[in-house]
């Protein structure tokens, strides 16, 4: 059996391009080993950019539809580790807590997800399956500034040799995050929560395991804004997962394709006619080149 597909090429005439379809007989493959043994021989894969966040490669010898799952898996396949549990301790915010729960849960954490397991019960959380971050943030004077920088300096806590490495960690952190009131114009007294001010609290062996910590990925995303009095004072738990559970798994704030189009010139073309071809029709796509050659 034999499947027939559609090509073709362009034809250069005066009044424009012109295109013409060339039937094309494709043996169908046997059996699913004869189509990969294809696949492989004729697929490849070019990197042609990757600066920051952003990759761009070519797929080359592969069919529109495999383009299209490789974008679905990026977008729904592949895990991450996301914040999932918030337990309000105190929201005084003009946030509700779900919204602050949704907005928290968004924010992308810069960690592998390879060295964590599964996590199917919140009650069988252990360092291997969650991570836990801290926000304890309030807008405040500077005279109720003062007083709290006090009580940092009096806090005590347990001095159990398996913990006291967490508890000092814990303590730096959390005096770390307590910052001056941000003042913006014409409204004083604003403090802008960011996704910097989320603290780890490295969770049994993990200090060892990440000692370079584990943070957001940018740490400028907005939370909230709070006014003098306003606090907000919170615990979340992370977890693994894949986007097709909820969006903020998915590695990928977006995933596109597009198919590329490979023009050849089936005879040459020379003088006014070629600059017709590069700067009226096709701008963009063709370059002049200098030639001796003359035109038949």
């Amino acid at each position: 059996m034999s499947t027939k597909e559609n090509s073709g090429f362009y034809r250069v005439k005066e009044a424009g391009l012109e295109y013409q379809h060339v039937k094309a007989e494709i043996p169908t493959p046997k059996d699913g080993k004869e189509f990969l043994k294809r696949f492989r021989e004729n697929f490849d894969l070019k990197i042609l950019s990757q600066e920051g966040n952003e990759l761009v490669f070519e797929l080359i010898g592969c069919d529109v539809s495999f383009a299209n799952a490789l974008r679905r898996i990026l977008l729904a396949e592949v895990p991450t580790v996301a914040l999932e549990y918030v337990y309000m301790i105190n929201n005084t915010s003009l946030l509700h807590d779900e919204v602050l729960a949704h907005r928290i849960g968004l924010i992308p954490l810069n960690v592998d997800p390879r060295l964590f397991e599964d996590l199917d019960d919140p009650d069988e959380a252990t360092d291997l399956n969650t991570v836990v971050f801290k926000l304890q943030v309030s807008c405040e004077t500077q005279q109720n500034s003062r007083l709290q920088k006090g009580k940092d300096e009096d806090m005590n806590f347990e001095t159990d040799p398996n913990v006291i490495e967490n508890a000092e960690l814990e303590k730096a952190a959390l005096a770390a995050t307590r910052k001056k009131t941000i003042e913006t114009p014409g409204r004083p007294y604003t403090k802008h929560v960011y996704s910097g001010d989320l603290v780890w609290m490295p969770q049994g062996a993990q200090a060892k395991h990440f000692p370079n910590g584990i943070r957001p990925v940018h740490d400028d995303i907005l939370i909230a804004k709070l006014r003098p009095g306003q606090e907000i004072y919170l615990e979340a738990h992370g977890r693994r997962g894949i986007g097709r559970d909820h969006a903020k798994y998915s590695p990928v704030a977006t995933a596109c394709y597009r198919l590329y189009t490979e023009v050849e010139l089936v005879d040459s073309v020379y003088d006014d006619d070629a600059k017709e071809l590069v700067y009226v029709y096709e701008p963009g796509v063709f370059e002049l080149v200098p030639t001796s050659k003359q035109k038949l």
